[in-house]
């Protein structure tokens, strides 16, 4: 555990930690009880909010919003565990009265923890653990000059100002963005493991390193986000599309009058047919789990198409028409 003060010498001092730093990364983290001194030197047990951030066991005081998260005033963590500090690994143990424990040796010190299930303790034993292999990959802080050409390799595939995704794009395009999408998200997890080896190797030096912070800022921090968010609007916007669908084109049976908008409407229809084929395409490469695949919303909309298609066509009169009698 450090305080701030030790850590205020070479690692980052608890007030970089605010949760609105932390948050914007989807950290993993959830609810704990900490073991933790009491007057007397008694021990007691506190429900914590705790989350990996890099090279940081980060311990906040619960909050009172969802999932114990902590609150936008008073988001300090109270303290912190410096992964790289730990010994071993995390593991289960055993303790009367206390359901689900695990712990964390750094040095002479033994951090307690335990879980609300045997499910969730074997989760944060295997993200503890897992962060902690990452960690000792580290490149050494003397080590600059070896990772120079990696990151000059993803300079070119993650360009500073080049790297975007079109936030909500239309059916038309949705093919084109999918194939870029899988691009991005392919390099991603190939490099994914060194850009993480980079942020902590720039979290190690805590500000000396502010090229490489400057670079995890752009590439790593930037990269994750926009396919997280990218790829939020694009699905929300087809969602809001696909479903909206089948009530307009029965509004457009009811009030279509040129022959213009008529096929404008029929052929914006199918590429909603062919989004929805797209979209089923997409959720069963990257959302497995997903059953949601609009085959209801398909049906109907074909059915429409086909209605509008064999619409009488003396009661539809042309734009072209009218402007020539005119």
């Amino acid at each position: 555990r450090m305080s701030a003060k030790e850590a205020s010498q070479e690692f980052f001092g608890l007030k970089h930690f605010t949760w609105e730093r932390v948050s914007v990364l989807y950290p993993k983290g959830g609810v704990l009880k900490k073991k933790e001194d009491k007057s007397l030197g008694r021990k007691t047990w506190k429900e914590r909010y705790c989350c990996i951030y890099y090279n940081y066991f980060l311990i906040y005081k619960m909050g009172k919003g969802a999932e114990g998260k902590p609150d936008a005033i008073d988001n300090v963590p109270k303290y912190y565990i410096l992964l790289e500090k730990i010994t071993g690994e995390a593991v289960a143990y055993s303790e009367k009265g206390v359901a689900h424990p695990f712990e964390i040796k750094v040095n002479s010190n033994t951090h307690y923890f335990a879980a609300s299930s045997v499910a969730q303790m074997e989760e944060w034993i295997r993200w503890i653990n897992s962060a902690l292999e990452q960690i000792r990959s580290v490149p050494p802080r003397d080590g600059v000059e070896q990772v120079n050409n990696q990151i000059s390799r993803v300079k070119e595939i993650f360009p500073e100002k080049a790297f975007s995704l079109p936030e909500c794009p239309p059916p038309s395009t949705a093919e084109r963005w999918i194939s870029e999408f899988r691009r991005y998200k392919e390099a991603y997890k190939q490099w994914s493991p060194f850009i993480y080896s980079l942020s902590l190797f720039a979290e190690f030096q805590a500000g000396r390193m502010k090229g490489y912070q400057a670079f995890w800022g752009d590439r790593g921090i930037g990269v994750q986000k926009m396919l997280v968010k990218g790829e939020e609007d694009a699905l929300t916007h087809w969602d809001k599309i696909i479903t909206s669908c089948p009530k307009e084109l029965e509004t457009a049976m009811e009030t279509m009058f040129f022959q213009e908008d008529l096929a404008f409407t029929i052929n914006s229809a199918k590429d909603i047919v062919k989004l929805i084929d797209i979209h089923r395409q997409f959720k069963q490469e990257f959302h497995s789990d997903t059953t949601l695949f609009y085959e209801s919303e398909k049906d109907e909309i074909q059915s429409l198409i086909a209605r509008l298609e064999t619409y009488p066509q003396s009661v539809i009169r042309s734009q072209m028409h009218l402007t020539t009698i005119g």
